[in-house]
């Protein structure tokens, strides 16, 4: 990008704001790779993590080179952060593939190499196409595709999924062809989210039959409330507790939990219980409260909670840290 900004107004307004950012993050726009974000094992790691978004997208790919000569474009999954997971290339297109680190692990961050699909199509929530000089680096210069983001049943953006095609324009359908492709993604995501829940409130409910009269919360991976016990609606100043159901702990006022990490941020190999503090400020009221993984097929299904009895004097520190988080 050159020139005054003034001189960019035939440019699509997205486009140009991402020129703008690109540029104050300090991106080379003379950068002909993708820079390496991820080390092989972080990659192995990471895959593992994304499995049902990988198989999905595989099972998505494998359809769609029934019906496109697999030769006629590249297709690629990526993470939330933008970082790609999986690349499908046509036999002719590896070294294109090698010239520009199109590699698992490597990123597609704006930050890092400027304007491009999935950094957009991240940024807006929407599927969004790119033609060569709208990139930003020279990477992209010679590359044409679409990118349309994925999204988990709780409405979180899983990641995205792309198809671009070296040294040609996008194809006329490709916002349609991405975005039939990530639907097609998320309903099998969905699917799986549902067997994940499922074992989430069958691990809540044996729980609650241990502990009747202690409260209890089931999460999703996403931290949205899937069920909560009696003892745990009485510890909630609303008039409809039950609606604290499907809610997103991020969403509620009324209590706060200290330590409680979202399965998916949380090591593949943690599955046992931990301690967290589930703090109600306006009670002046905390408890120690037990995390228990729940897994299915070695994969985070969710979380349930169970929480001690609660007690009064709500620490300072911890007030202050609720107080921080909650308002910022």
């Amino acid at each position: 990008m050159t020139g005054n900004d003034t001189q960019l107004e035939h440019v699509r307004p997205a486009i140009r704001a991402s020129w703008q950012r690109s540029r104050q993050a300090g991106v080379n726009p003379a950068a002909r790779r993708l820079p390496t974000v991820w080390t092989p094992e972080e990659v192995e790691r990471r895959c593992h993590q994304h499995a049902q978004l990988l198989e999905a997208g595989g099972e998505a790919i494998a359809r769609l080179s029934q019906r496109f000569p697999i030769g006629a474009f590249f297709a690629a999954l990526l993470d939330k952060e933008g970082t790609l997971l999986d690349v499908s290339v046509p036999p002719q297109g590896r070294d294109t593939q090698a010239d520009i680190n199109g590699f698992p692990g490597a990123g597609e961050q704006e930050h890092l190499i400027g304007t491009n699909g999935a950094a957009l199509a991240l940024y807006l929530d929407r599927p969004y196409v790119m033609h060569w000089y709208e990139h930003y680096a020279e990477v992209g210069h010679q590359w044409g595709g679409g990118v349309a983001p994925i999204h988990s049943a709780c409405g979180e953006i899983l990641g995205a999924f792309g198809i671009s095609a070296f040294q040609a324009e996008a194809y006329a359908h490709t916002l349609e062809l991405v975005t039939a492709v990530a639907t097609f993604i998320e309903r099998r995501i969905h699917q799986f989210e549902e067997l994940a829940h499922f074992e989430v409130l069958q691990e809540f409910n044996r729980y609650l039959l241990k502990f009747p009269d202690s409260p209890l919360l089931a999460l999703c991976p996403h931290g949205r409330i899937l069920a909560l016990s009696r003892a745990m609606a009485k510890l909630v100043p609303l008039r409809s507790p039950e609606s604290l159901i499907g809610r997103f702990l991020r969403e509620v006022w009324d209590f706060h939990f200290e330590g409680l990490l979202p399965p998916s941020d949380t090591s593949s190999e943690s599955s046992k219980p931990y301690e967290s503090f589930l703090l109600f400020p306006q009670k002046e009221k905390s408890c120690k409260a037990a995390a228990i993984p729940v897994s299915r097929e070695g994969h985070e299904a969710g979380l349930v909670v169970i929480a001690s009895s609660p007690q009064h004097s709500v620490p300072q520190k911890a007030t202050r840290l609720m107080w921080e988080t909650t308002h910022t």
